[in-house]
């Protein structure tokens, strides 16, 4: 355990494996009539050692987007300025911006529910920064509102990322993958989106500012 502060992060990628391995050791040392206090030994070392591993390196805990704020210090003498709760039972409380609040909640009754989401990874292709996956999802806050994508209710998604990318806006129809877009990029860019419906609903446009960290 003393030798825990030595421990290069880097190198135990696998901590999980690494508890496996003392799992098959300890079957081992039962199969070959070891001792039971050498076998539960075994097994104290293997918890501690494992458990200490995690709380000394927890972004072995993650992996990629996570994984890459983690070790950038993205997150670094982070402190929340809000966190989410339930509704208010004052409906009228004077600390809420009433204008900006119809706006927000407006904007999901003309989206009818729909954002445009991302996630990335660092890419592996040369001269490229970003490996990302734009899609559609929809917040389901009430019971009230069909579920679009649930019912098959979108037809498509067109999504305009500019000439440096495709030479014509790609057209997605696969709703199992959320129309998913796969793109690689070497700096952020705005990503618009035509919705198209199949219930007689005019199509809608999205917006997401497609960031993520270019060193620079």
């Amino acid at each position: 355990m003393d030798r825990l502060a030595n421990l290069n992060a880097h190198r135990v990628t696998h901590p999980i494996a690494l508890l496996a391995f003392g799992v098959g050791a300890m079957l081992v040392l039962l199969f070959f009539g070891a001792p039971w206090y050498v076998v539960m030994g075994v097994i104290l070392v293997i918890l501690i050692t494992g458990f200490a591993v995690l709380i000394k390196f927890p972004q072995l805990r993650m992996e990629g987007e996570h994984l890459y704020n983690y070790e950038s210090g993205v997150f670094d003498n982070f402190e929340a300025e809000a966190t989410q709760s339930g509704p208010p039972e004052d409906s009228t409380q004077q600390d809420v911006d009433e204008d900006i609040d119809t706006l927000r909640v407006q904007e999901y009754k003309q989206n009818r529910g729909l954002f445009l989401v991302h996630a990335w990874k660092p890419s592996e292709k040369q001269g490229q920064v970003a490996d990302i996956i734009i899609r559609l999802v929809e917040h389901r806050d009430t019971s009230t509102r069909p579920s679009l994508l649930g019912e098959g209710m979108v037809e498509s998604v067109r999504y305009e990322l500019g000439r440096r990318f495709l030479k014509e806006p790609p057209i997605k129809r696969n709703p199992d993958n959320g129309f998913a877009l796969e793109v690689s990029a070497y700096r952020p860019m705005l990503c618009r989106a035509e919705v198209e419906f199949n219930d007689g609903h005019p199509p809608i446009h999205l917006s997401r500012y497609i960031d993520f960290p270019t060193g620079s």
